[in-house]
Formats: C-alpha cells, sequence, structure tokens
C-alpha cells in the first residue's frame, strides 16, 4: 500500500487531486489522506509516515510564515522520513531554484491536469518500488548482513573501517572504500562521493553547497576539491531525474 498524502490550503484543490488519484488504475494500492494545512499534516504524520506527500508551495496568504511554507513542510517531513517522496505544486514559477534544495521528485505547475498529476504519482511510485528493496551485502558480525540501500544516510571510512550510518542504527564493517562505492554504482545511482572518506546517499541531502552538504539530520560533510566536479555532476543528473524514469 503506497500512502500519499495531499496538501493545498483550498480543499477543492485537494479533493480533485485526491480523486483524480482514487479513479487512476495505479499496477498498487494507494491510499489519499487530503489536508488543508501543514500543522495538521505534520500532527498526523507522527502516527502515519507517508511515501509520497503532494504539496502546495504557498499554503496561505500568509505563506511566508515558514510553518505555512510547502517547502519547510517537506523538509520537516523528510527530516521524519527521509524516504518521503516529494511532489511540489505552485501557481508561481519564482520558486523553482528553491525547489532544487528541497528534493523534489516532481514540479507541477497549476491548474493542475490529471495527466500529469497522475503520471507524476505513477513514476514516484515506480522509483519507491524500484529502489526501497535493493540490499547490500556486508561481512559484519562473522556473517554476511544485508542493508536496505534506502536506508543508509551515508558510509564513513577510518582507514579500511567503514561505518554506515542508518536511520536506526550505525553498522561498522572492513572493506576499502573504492571497492564499497563501485558495488554501490552497480545498485543505485543515488549515492555520490563527496570525498575520500565518505559516500553519500543523495536521498538523505538537504542542501549542497560549493564546500558542504547538509543532510536532513542536520550533518555536514566537507567537499574536497579532487571530488568538485563529480558531485556537481552526479547532483544535477539526480535533479534531472526528477522530471522522468531513468
Amino acid at each position: 500500500m503506497i500512502k500519499i498524502a495531499v496538501v493545498d490550503d483550498m480543499k477543492i484543490v485537494t479533493l480533485d487531486i485526491k480523486l483524480m488519484l482514487e479513479r487512476y488504475d495505479f499496477d498498487t494500492n494507494i491510499s489519499v489522506d487530503a489536508y488543508i494545512s501543514g500543522k495538521e499534516l505534520l500532527e498526523n504524520a507522527q502516527k502515519i509516515k507517508y511515501d509520497i506527500l503532494i504539496t502546495d508551495i504557498e499554503l496561505s496568504e500568509e505563506h511566508q510564515k515558514v510553518e505555512e511554507n510547502g517547502m519547510y513542510l517537506a523538509s520537516k517531513i523528510k527530516t521524519m522520513y527521509p524516504d518521503t517522496t516529494i511532489i511540489y505544486i505552485t501557481g508561481t514559477i519564482c520558486y523553482k531554484a528553491d525547489l532544487l534544495f528541497h528534493e523534489p521528485f516532481r514540479y507541477i505547475q497549476k491548474p493542475i491536469k490529471e495527466d500529469d498529476i497522475c503520471k507524476a504519482v505513477e513514476d514516484a511510485i515506480y522509483r519507491i518500488e524500484n529502489t526501497e528493496n535493493k540490499l547490500l551485502c556486508i561481512q559484519a558480525g562473522g556473517g554476511n548482513t544485508m542493508l536496505k540501500l534506502s536506508e543508509i544516510t551515508y558510509f564513513a571510512s577510518d582507514k579500511r573501517k567503514i561505518t554506515a550510518h542508518m536511520e536506526k542504527e550505525d553498522v561498522s564493517f572492513y572493506e576499502k572504500m573504492n571497492y564499497l562505492e563501485k558495488r554501490i554504482g552497480e545498485l543505485s545511482d543515488h549515492f555520490v562521493r563527496p570525498g575520500k572518506s565518505y559516500l553519500v546517499n543523495l536521498q538523505r541531502v538537504r542542501k549542497v553547497s560549493g564546500e558542504e552538504i547538509e543532510l536532513y539530520d542536520s550533518t555536514i560533510i566537507p567537499i574536497s576539491r579532487r571530488y568538485k566536479k563529480d558531485v556537481a555532476a552526479k547532483c544535477e543528473k539526480f535533479i534531472r531525474s526528477f522530471t522522468g524514469r531513468k
């Protein structure tokens, strides 16, 4: 079951999107909850993990207030559930550059067309179902251990000892970072290497500057000069993937 939350300050918009999605023939079961305020969603998100969040950017006429801003709302949800896929809807195009720092999967212009919103959700489901269950096999604790890639925030190495920083726990094992990077690359294109000792899950990135990567858990990872071009290229490719399947 794919759980979807739709947020817009206009009730008719949320209900229209909910109806569009519920009558569309997806290949998997979905449930759609409609909200007219970010505050209400955040309260319910303490109990419900949504796989997809569809949110307007301007949730009220006073949208400058962070609690009524869709990008802020998405950031809060991603802090709680980094795997949540974000789809933005808006009637204003001036936000497009800012959206790149808030991990959008799609950006849909109002008025919402049924084909556009359903295709965006269909592609989001495709990405979820084809990435969240990929596993990395490592040798730890005297045997083989399977790590879920979608739950890994980043890898950090100290000589040959590598620690996988994950949602619930950290797992350490011995392997060369170059070899690990190659193995990860065969499974997913969502990881980037910003330095000799790090490998970062782009789905956990809040912001990228020329000097560092900021993760949703507030971890700051420096970008080495040697890796800057590769980081920029990987981030650009990751952003381009928001416009369709890869």
